[in-house]
C-alpha cells in the first residue's frame, strides 16, 4: 500500500500554470453537432508524465481540458464539477466521454452524473488510473509541497483528518495556505531582506500549490452518487483501486501492460479510449 501511494503522489503531485480566464473548453471549432467529443479532467502540471490531452493525436475525436478555464473555488466533487462543466452550455456538441485521470476520478464521476442529468443523454466516465482521495493523500502531497520551501519532509503541523476534510474544508484550505505562505516567506526573506515583501511575495507563490489542494480536497469530498451510467476503468500495472467503481451502474476494466508512469504515453491506452467512444456512443467519431 506505501509503494502505491507514493507512486500515485510522485505522478499526481504538480505545480500548475496560472489559469487562462474566460476560456471556452469547447473552443470554436466546426465539428458536427451529432459528432461527440471527449471533456478530460486532468490536472495540468511539470512533472514529467503525459496528459490526457497528449493522446489527441491517436483519436479520432477530440479531447477537451475542463481545466485549461478558470479553476473552481468548490471544495465538494459536486459543485467543483459543475463549475467545470457549466461552460458547456453554450455549446451543442455532445459529451460522448468523460475522462479523467488519478485522483480527479471523483470529480469526473459527478460531471458525467451531471452532464447526462442535464442533457438526457448520459457520457461514459473514463477513469485512467482513477481512484478516490483520501485524507491520508491529501496530507502526504501537503507533505511534499511545504518541503519544496523546507527543503525536508518535516511534515505539517497536523494531519488532516477525513472528518475535518467534510466539516470544515475551507478552515483546513486556510491553515494550509497560511503554513505553506510562512515557509515561503522564510526563504524569500533571505533573498529580499523585507518582511513585508517577502510575505507578498510568498502569497502569490503558493497560490498554484493551493489551487491543487483544493482540486484534491474537493476529490475527497466526493459522495459517489448513483447514477445509472457506464464506467470504464483503464488501468495501469500499478493501480490505484481495483473493483467495480462506487455508483457505478456497469463498470468494465483493462489493464494497460505498463507502470504508472506510461499510462498516459502508451499506445493501448489511446486505442481503449477509441474502443469506449465507439462502444458507448454506438457511432464512429469523426474528427472535424
Amino acid at each position: 500500500m506505501a509503494r502505491t501511494r507514493e507512486s500515485i503522489i510522485w505522478f499526481c503531485i504538480s505545480s500548475s500554470p496560472p489559469p487562462i480566464s474566460g476560456a471556452n473548453p469547447l473552443g470554436s471549432g466546426h465539428m458536427n453537432a451529432a459528432n461527440p467529443v471527449a471533456v478530460t479532467i486532468d490536472y495540468p502540471g511539470l512533472e514529467s508524465r503525459g496528459r490526457v490531452e497528449d493522446m489527441a493525436g491517436d483519436v479520432d475525436f477530440p479531447l477537451v481540458s475542463l481545466l485549461d478555464g478558470r479553476r473552481p473555488e468548490a471544495l465538494d466533487a459536486t459543485a467543483y464539477a459543475a463549475a467545470l462543466i457549466a461552460p458547456l452550455d453554450a455549446d451543442p456538441r455532445p459529451v460522448g466521454l468523460v475522462v479523467a485521470y488519478c485522483t480527479a476520478a471523483p470529480i469526473g464521476h459527478e460531471a458525467a452524473r451531471l452532464l447526462g442529468e442535464r442533457r438526457g443523454a448520459r457520457p461514459a466516465l473514463v477513469t485512467l488510473d482513477g481512484s478516490g482521495c483520501p485524507s491520508t493523500m491529501v496530507d502526504a502531497v501537503y507533505d511534499s509541497l511545504l518541503s519544496r520551501y523546507t527543503g525536508a519532509s518535516a511534515g505539517p503541523d497536523a494531519e488532516v483528518s477525513a472528518a475535518e476534510l467534510r466539516a470544515a474544508p475551507q478552515a483546513v484550505l486556510g491553515r494550509m495556505r497560511d503554513e505553506l505562505t510562512s515557509a515561503a516567506a522564510r526563504v524569500l526573506l533571505a533573498d529580499l531582506g523585507d518582511p513585508s515583501l517577502a510575505n507578498e511575495f510568498a502569497g502569490q507563490l503558493v497560490e498554484e500549490a493551493v489551487d491543487w489542494l483544493r482540486h484534491l480536497i474537493a476529490a475527497h469530498n466526493a459522495d459517489f452518487t448513483p447514477w445509472p451510467g457506464p464506467v470504464f476503468m483503464i488501468g495501469s500495472t500499478e493501480p490505484g483501486f481495483v473493483g467495480d467503481w462506487p455508483g457505478a451502474a456497469v463498470t468494465t476494466t483493462e489493464t494497460v501492460p505498463c507502470p504508472r508512469s506510461e499510462l498516459l504515453r502508451h499506445p493501448s491506452t489511446a486505442a481503449l479510449l477509441a474502443t469506449a467512444m465507439r462502444s458507448f456512443t454506438g457511432t464512429p467519431p469523426a474528427r472535424c
